[in-house]
């Protein structure tokens, strides 16, 4: 059993491993203005774990609120993440009003 217990654990480490270093990668090199499908992608990537990690732990009982402290910090970032960025990347970017000027002088 002790093996068998092992190797889940280390399969579970190192699917959370892959998914931290996309969320970082995404994080650092993809946010940007009006990049709406990203922030979409936050929003759906993170929905499923917090739901499941909570889901369970009330499913069997197990609510604890020191144990599960770091959760729901871990969740209260999530969400204020995720609010702070929606006008920066959900919004799209405004346009320089030189380019607007030059398209139109140009059409003349």
């Amino acid at each position: 059993l002790l093996p068998l217990i092992a190797h889940d654990r280390a399969g579970f480490g190192g699917a959370l491993l892959s998914d931290a270093i996309a969320l970082l990668a995404a994080s650092l090199w993809g946010i940007g203005q009006g990049q709406r499908w990203l922030w979409w992608t936050f929003l759906a990537a993170g929905l499923p774990a917090f739901i499941a990690g909570f889901s369970v732990h009330l499913q069997i009982g197990y609510t604890d609120l020191l144990h599960l402290s770091p959760a729901i910090v871990a969740l209260l970032l999530y969400v204020l993440g995720l609010i702070w960025l929606y006008p920066y990347m959900v919004k799209s970017a405004t346009p320089y009003a030189g380019s607007r000027r030059i398209a139109i002088e140009g059409a003349d």
